[in-house]
């Protein structure tokens, strides 16, 4: 439980940024490349959650 809040923290900002729109702004050009690095956030915050959970059911 000690780093749970922190790989949801880091799952939750990776779905932010998914969800953001760039449009008129001077980040527009860089939309694919928050994509891509949201889509990375997401996954690897979502593996260390399964992860975390596989380990501690197996636990003593």
């Amino acid at each position: 439980m000690n780093k749970f809040w922190s790989y949801v923290g880091g799952l939750a900002a990776g779905l932010v940024i998914s969800a953001t729109t760039f449009t008129g702004t001077f980040l527009s050009d860089f939309g694919p490349f928050f994509d891509v690095v949201s889509l990375l956030v997401v996954l690897v915050f979502a593996g260390g959650l399964v992860w975390e959970g596989v380990k501690s059911m197996f636990r003593d």
